[in-house]
């Protein structure tokens, strides 16, 4: 795990508007790229990575206009590995010129 202030600042809070959005923000401003988050809360009862996610990473991809640079931030408990490696192909196919996770 990343001892980076930034990223731990982005997940040790669950308050998105206040927090995390004005991070990711600054960190795509940053980079000059796309930064896509997934974070499972730990007080949810499903807190890991599953096949329902696909569908709304398909979406959220989708609303990355025409970015060819993306960065991608997994901060999870754990879950079906083939459902992340599917999510990492799909946001390689969509981020073209440079995608790191």
């Amino acid at each position: 795990m990343s001892t980076d202030a930034t990223f731990h600042k982005i997940i040790n809070t669950n308050d998105f508007q206040a927090h995390r959005k004005p991070l990711i923000l600054n960190l795509q401003n940053i980079l000059n790229a796309k930064v896509i988050t997934y974070i499972a809360s730990p007080e949810h009862p499903v807190n890991w990575i599953m096949s329902q996610d696909v569908i709304l990473f398909e979406d959220l991809l989708r609303s990355t206009d025409s970015a060819e640079e993306g960065y991608l931030i997994i901060n999870s408990t754990g879950g079906d590995g083939n459902v992340a490696e599917k999510i990492i192909t799909m946001c390689r196919q969509r981020f073209t010129k440079s995608f790191k996770s």
